[in-house]
């Protein structure tokens, strides 16, 4: 490693030549501030570092590190050298050697929303067919349907989708294809225009080095902001969320591959039929705080009006807030990726402890994609009681509890 000392700073000759990245938290103190000589950068086939006397795998530094090399991406030359503000006046230079740059490929999340709050995965790349003859995702479970290419990454309703949620680019590369001004119509709703040849609806491809490829799918009708030819770094917004083409709820589907392969990227490299053994290509929150679950809780709440498919993906319910004269108060769930044979339960406590309202739900016989319960009652008196109310939504399979979420409200004078 060198170390090159400029006691103001960087000199005046690498200023101009010098491409500086926002500050991150990184778990090696003296990377602060990565900076790249653009004369030196070009296409991500760099996966050693020296560090010191000893040689480390790329991978094995921060992600900020991963990700800055790989948004010089599409530059020509070889890659020789990385520099890095290490302090006031001080620039560390590192040599690097080369390798198979798919080793190196990483995603930014390609929507500005938080998974597991805002937005939910509602299915991943198909794996083939499992023993059971039944589509299979990289765990080995039911989040995904036959011969699906792709990630599938959904706002919580429709209002999310009005208000707006970009679309943004996964890695740094190039626009090769797009189109625009295909309706957002649900497939849902009657008289929707057909969509064959344009399934995808409105969207986008990046190419990235190497042969790796991201497509876009679904975007709102109007709101792709790029134009093929344009490059694009990653996190640049590329439109935004949608549902046009051949889509029932608003969602980005998004298709990875590499050399015209699909793949996964919640599982590259995972060997044929394994339920295991693959590499997330994501970095920064996602990569820290994914999770794999077989269900997940998409919608809760307390309404003042009967609860409905309808107006829980509109979002219109979340505006009937219960108050002392709401004609209804009612405690609902949506959920997805529930399993066959589960059997559901959503229960109310009133202000005094005692049982409110209760509701079961019969075993499922088939998986389903999503389903949503209620309970509640009908206002019989002048009002509601004042205090607070507790709902509880429990999902057991064969006895087991698989899933619990405990929520609440209260209602004032």
């Amino acid at each position: 490693m060198r170390l090159l000392q400029f006691p103001r700073g960087l000199p005046e000759a690498l200023e101009d030549d010098v491409l500086p990245l926002n500050r991150h938290r990184l778990s090696k103190p003296w990377l602060l501030a990565p900076y790249f000589p653009l004369s030196e950068l070009s296409v991500a086939s760099v996966i050693m570092m020296a560090d010191s006397a000893n040689s480390t795998p790329l991978e094995s530094y921060p992600a900020i590190v991963v990700r800055a090399a790989l948004d010089v991406r599409g530059l020509s030359g070889s890659l020789s050298r990385l520099c890095f503000a290490v302090g006031v006046g001080l620039l560390t230079c590192i040599s690097v050697g080369s390798a198979s740059s798919d080793v190196l490929f990483v995603l930014d999340w390609p929507v500005a929303c938080d998974l597991g709050q805002t937005c939910f995965v509602q299915n991943y790349v198909d794996h083939g067919q499992s023993q059971s003859g039944e589509a299979k995702d990289f765990r080995c479970g039911s989040r995904t349907y036959a011969n699906h290419d792709g990630t599938d990454i959904r706002l919580t309703d429709a209002q999310a989708e009005t208000d707006g949620v970009a679309v943004l680019a996964a890695a740094a590369g190039r626009v090769t294809r797009k189109r625009d001004g295909v309706d957002d119509i649900s497939i849902r709703s009657p008289g929707q225009p057909p969509v064959a040849g344009k399934e995808c609806g409105n969207g986008l491809v990046i190419d990235h080095t190497d042969g790796w490829s991201t497509q876009y799918c679904h975007l709102k009708k109007g709101s792709v902001s790029v134009e093929p030819g344009d490059f694009v770094r990653s996190g640049d917004p590329i439109g935004k969320v949608g549902l046009s083409g051949n889509t029932e709820v608003p969602h980005l589907h998004l298709t990875v591959r590499h050399k015209g392969i699909i793949v996964d990227p919640f599982a590259y490299g995972q060997p044929t039929n394994a339920c295991s053994g693959g590499r997330l290509l994501w970095i920064g929150r996602v990569a820290d705080s994914f999770q794999y679950t077989e269900r997940e809780i998409i919608n809760f709440g307390f309404a003042g009006v009967v609860a409905t498919m309808e107006n829980i993906e509109s979002g219109a319910v979340r505006k009937q807030t219960p108050n002392r004269k709401s004609s209804e108060l009612v405690a609902y769930v949506r959920a997805i990726g529930l399993q066959k044979s589960d059997e559901q339960f959503i229960s109310i406590r009133g202000p005094d402890g005692q049982l409110f309202s209760g509701s079961g739900i019969p075993s499922l016989s088939t998986n389903k994609a999503e389903f949503f319960v209620s309970t509640g009652r009908r206002l019989t008196r002048p009002d509601w009681p004042q205090g607070s109310y507790e709902a509880t939504y429990s999902v057991s399979n064969n006895g087991a509890q698989v899933l619990i979420k405990t929520f609440g409200m209260k209602i004032d004078q």
